[in-house]
């Protein structure tokens, strides 16, 4: 039985390495990466001197031939024009764009704002520009107490103006009075 099960992993062994590898592309054995790799980052933007943001990721992967870093193991304190916590954001991952400043969440993303608003989804995007905070897949927002599910979701960063489609059920603050 041994010698049956031996001869299959060598032949498991033979077929996996049958492709030939990729040739190194610069001299003797280094291989460039297409990107640096960074662990354990923190990042803290600010404007006029008040910090707008406070970035923990675990890996970022910074690409040479872009503007764009990617996350992983993402972790994100925003802060409002005086300074104070306005929102934590967690993903597994993440894009930023060093154009514009623009962040894509992506994977588990759960958004908490000082309010008491949660937002779950799979992905999330942000555009400081535009001040918009937007989803176009499936998201989930809880406040005061109801469970709001859409087919998306925008709002602008201060959660006054807030879309989800696709919802249905009571809303929240809503009072009508004959």
């Amino acid at each position: 039985m041994r010698k049956a099960t031996l001869l299959w992993t060598i032949a498991a062994l033979v077929t996996a390495c049958g492709s030939s590898p990729q040739e190194p592309t610069a001299t003797g054995d280094f291989v460039p990466l297409s990107s640096d790799v960074m662990v354990g980052v923190v990042f803290k933007p600010s404007t006029d001197g008040v910090q707008t943001a406070l970035l923990y990721s675990d890996t970022v992967y910074m690409r040479r031939d872009s503007s764009r870093y990617d996350l992983v193991g993402v972790d994100l304190k925003t802060y409002d024009v005086t300074g104070r916590l306005s929102a934590t954001l967690t993903s597994e991952t993440g894009e930023y764009s060093t154009v514009g400043q623009k962040m894509v969440a992506r994977g588990n993303v759960v958004l908490i704002t000082t309010d008491g608003r949660r937002i779950e989804t799979e992905e999330l995007h942000y555009d400081p520009n535009t001040r918009r905070i937007w989803s176009d897949v499936p998201t989930t927002v809880y406040e005061e107490g109801y469970v709001m599910r859409g087919t998306s979701f925008t709002a602008d960063d201060g959660f006054r103006n807030v879309n989800i489609p696709g919802y249905r059920g009571p809303i929240p603050g809503a009072r009508i009075r004959f």
